[in-house]
């Protein structure tokens, strides 16, 4: 497992995602994530990442399971401003 997938690991346990339900293939059409707990996903991965991510990428097909929520944070991270999003500075 990547240092990446460990990282969004640990946000949906923050998010109250269950053990069980982590791994599954389809998060979003399996009704495991809600619209509200997206919204914290999101808010988590901007933290632990340090990104920001534009309103245009929060659509549930970036948050389907965890390879998704990978290529999003990378395409943020790869190009330093994602298509849109800033990189937040470390305070």
């Amino acid at each position: 497992m990547s240092t990446f997938t460990d990282r969004i690991v640990k946000i949906l346990r923050e998010c109250e995602v269950e053990e069980k339900d982590i791994y599954n293939e389809d998060l979003v059409g399996n009704e495991i994530l809600e619209s509200l707990q997206i919204a914290e996903i999101v808010i988590q991965i901007e933290e632990e990442f340090q990104i920001e991510i534009d309103g245009a990428d929060i659509i549930p097909e970036n948050f389907i399971n965890l390879k998704h929520m990978e290529l999003l944070i990378k395409k943020y991270l790869d190009n330093g401003t994602g298509g849109g999003g800033k990189t937040i500075s470390k305070k």
